[in-house]
């Protein structure tokens, strides 16, 4: 009887996970890249929302796109805020139904929120989480957590100063005492701006002149809008 004996040759362990990681990492390259393919196309066809009519096909191919850019990378903050910003333009821009409008926002707001938790100080994305929740009428615990997030990681941006100012003075009667000193103090920042003009627009546009003057004492850049005002 022959006896045949096996010798194994000795894995080298470190090698396997060596190759398993280089493997690991040209997979995630080609995600990312397919991914980036997908959302380029997604961008440049959003682009082109604005100057003709949006359809109900035309979105639904966009979208499908951004969503097959999103599988591949799901934690993209960028691709996030597109998505919130693809079911913004459906409310805005496409035949609706109320129900089904509410929807729409509701959805883009989800996606917003989602782009908070992984790009957390950007006062654009909180921007835009505070404008959902106006439209929706939400003012909450979370309307006020956005009011705050923008204000606070945007001090110097004209956009936060204006988008603030105008969500600010149009729910005024909504918020907090907390969250009208959040306004306030935004507004005396856009004071010193070069939108100056245009907070003077959006104080007027809202008729909030006489609530902005109560506070002139506090607000030093309030002094001038102020006087104006009175004079007439």
């Amino acid at each position: 009887m022959i006896f045949f004996r096996y010798h194994s040759r000795p894995i080298n362990i470190l090698a396997l996970m060596t190759i398993s990681l280089l493997v690991w990492l040209i997979y995630m390259a080609t995600s990312y890249g397919i991914a980036d393919v997908f959302a380029e196309q997604a961008h440049y066809e959003m682009q082109q929302w604005s100057a003709k009519k949006l359809t109900s096909e035309t979105w639904t191919s966009t979208q499908t796109r951004l969503q097959n850019a999103l599988q591949l990378d799901p934690q993209n903050p960028d691709l996030l805020e597109m998505m919130g910003e693809i079911y913004y333009w459906k409310a805005q821009k496409i035949s609706l139904t109320l129900p089904a409008k509410i929807i729409a926002y509701q959805q883009a707001l989800d996606y917003f929120l989602q782009a908070t938790k992984k790009r957390p100080t950007s006062s654009l994305t909180w921007g835009n989480v505070l404008m959902m929740k106006n439209v929706l009428k939400q003012y909450d615990t979370q309307f006020l957590m956005a009011l705050k997030q923008t204000t606070i990681q945007g001090p110097s941006n004209p956009f936060v100063h204006r988008v603030v100012t105008e969500i600010g003075l149009s729910s005024w009667q909504q918020l907090s005492k907390k969250g009208q000193s959040l306004v306030l103090m935004t507004i005396e920042r856009g004071f010193v701006g070069k939108e100056a003009k245009q907070i003077e627009n959006l104080i007027k546009k809202y008729r909030r002149e006489s609530v902005i003057c109560q506070y002139s004492q506090q607000y030093q850049n309030f002094s001038t809008f102020c006087e104006n005002f009175r004079s007439f």
